[in-house]
Parts: structure tokens; sequence; C-alpha cells
């Protein structure tokens, strides 16, 4: 995961990037394009496919960090 926000980091930093968000109607000849999209789509599933184990194994009495505290208030406000 952190590998791919990496490359995301070195793709947005790329001419070719930056060329795009000058000129977007570029994108269709812009291969770092392409990548940078599928690397966003294949971490928003890592995430998403994170977080649902770890609302899976909620316990409400102990907080493992961030996402845990944010699923215990949304429980709370939910109720």
């Amino acid at each position: 995961m952190v590998d791919r926000v990496n490359e995301n980091v070195h793709l947005i930093g790329s001419a070719s990037i930056q060329m795009y968000n000058m000129f977007p109607w570029l994108g269709p000849w812009i291969n770092n394009l392409t990548r940078l999209k599928k690397n966003v789509a294949d971490l928003k599933m890592e995430v998403i496919e994170l977080v649902r184990g770890l609302k899976e194994t909620l316990n409400p009495h102990m907080c493992r960090g961030f996402v845990d505290s944010f699923l215990v208030r949304k429980q709370t406000l939910e109720v």
C-alpha cells in the first residue's frame, strides 16, 4: 500500500501528468494517467477491504486506531 502511494506521488509529479493538468485533452495519449487511475482504484479497494476487516472485528471497548474510533462514533450516532 505504501509503495503504491509512493508511486502515485511520483506519477503526479511527472511532466506528463503536469501537462495533462494544463491540457486535459491530452489524456488519451498519456500512459502515466492510466497507470495513476489504476493505482488509485487498487488503493481504494485495499482501503475498503481494510475497513471491512476492522469493522468485522470491532470491539467498542478497545480502540485500535482512527478507523475503530470512527466506527464506534458512527454506531453511537445511529442509535
